[in-house]
């Protein structure tokens, strides 16, 4: 039983490790909201889609903060990356039922800068404010400007009997794309770091992730929105990737003082699935089958059955050797 279990997950990961990447929350490769620095293979589609969700109290005091993204990532070139985010649905709050939320767009281009086990990419975004409402709680801070941002990537890989990844993400979000060279109070470090370990077809991986308001005199460092994911990536048949686990934040509560002027979940938990598709000039030839014309398989058995008769004759005389051999031994002997 446990060797049947052993044979199956090792082939199950052989089949369907290759065959497409995991991308991450934004789009791109990645685990949730840590980017990779490398990117999808060429001509490639990978679509997700996550749900994360939150709820807190109780009867008239409920709260419920449901968000659904969708993404799509295109490999442009084995270098460059395109990828697209937008949300269907929000709870701002202050509908009854939540409202779409913003756009985003980016592009990654994987620097020739690496290593033998070192790589690195660079990442920049737009986000479009196209949701009904900006700033909504128990979600990260966001404006109705069209905001811009990029990040710096790098991705170390460590082998070992259990390989594991670090990747590295830092970056600069501005929130009003009308104001990219002052340093107003609204701008914010990103700061991703995260490690992946792969067994058999599940990924696992824990990551820190903050937006980190610099200019902001009123907004202490425990203000800001931080969390710790924990989750793994279930890598299935047909090309689809599960993904799963929980946000823990790391954000002060509003019960404390001074309070915080943004209150942010004390957790999430997500689920998503991706799926990976190959446009059919870019999948890689099946080797074709050459079957044998009758006449050639009939002169391969003429063939086989020549090499066998002469196999026969081989050892018809190598046997007579072998008796003439007896024979003159036995007559020496007699002779003494």
């Amino acid at each position: 039983m446990v060797l049947g279990a052993t044979v199956f997950y090792a082939s199950f990961g052989t089949l369907v490790g290759p065959a497409f990447a995991q991308t991450g929350l934004a789009g791109g490769r990645g685990t949730l909201r840590v980017q990779a620095a490398e990117t999808v293979p060429t001509g490639t589609f990978v679509f997700n889609s996550y749900l994360l969700t939150f709820t807190r109290g109780g009867n008239s005091s409920q709260v419920y903060n449901h968000t659904w993204t969708f993404s799509a990532t295109y490999g442009l070139s084995d270098a460059l990356e395109l990828t697209t985010q937008f949300v269907p649905y929000q709870d701002d709050q202050v509908h009854a039922v939540g409202r779409p939320g913003d756009v985003q767009f980016g592009i990654k281009w994987r620097t020739p800068w690496a290593g033998r086990r070192v790589r690195t990419a660079l990442r920049g975004f737009v986000k479009l404010p196209t949701a009904a409402n900006h700033n909504v709680p128990f979600d990260p801070f966001s404006s109705n400007r069209v905001s811009w941002g990029f990040m710096g990537i790098a991705s170390v890989h460590l082998p070992g009997v259990v390989p594991i990844k670090i990747n590295l993400n830092v970056g600069y979000l501005d929130h009003n794309v009308g104001t990219i060279l002052p340093n107003h109070s609204t701008d914010q470090l990103l700061l991703r770091l995260g490690f992946k370990i792969p067994i058999r077809a599940v990924i696992f991986y824990s990551e820190y992730s903050g937006e980190i308001f610099f200019n902001n005199s009123a907004v202490s460092f425990r203000d800001n929105s931080m969390r710790l994911t924990h989750g793994f990536k279930f890598r299935m048949p047909l090309r689809l990737v599960l993904d799963a686990g929980v946000d823990i934040g790391f954000s002060r509560d509003l019960n404390v003082y001074p309070a915080p002027l943004h209150e942010y979940a004390d957790w999430k938990f997500f689920a998503g699935l991706s799926y990976t598709f190959f446009p059919k000039r870019y999948r890689r030839p099946k080797p074709e089958v050459q079957r044998a014309t009758p006449a050639q398989t009939e002169k391969a058995l003429d063939r086989l059955k020549k090499n066998r008769e002469n196999a026969d004759g081989i050892l018809k005389e190598m046997l007579k050797d072998l008796e003439r051999g007896k024979e003159k031994t036995g007559t020496e002997e007699e002779k003494k």
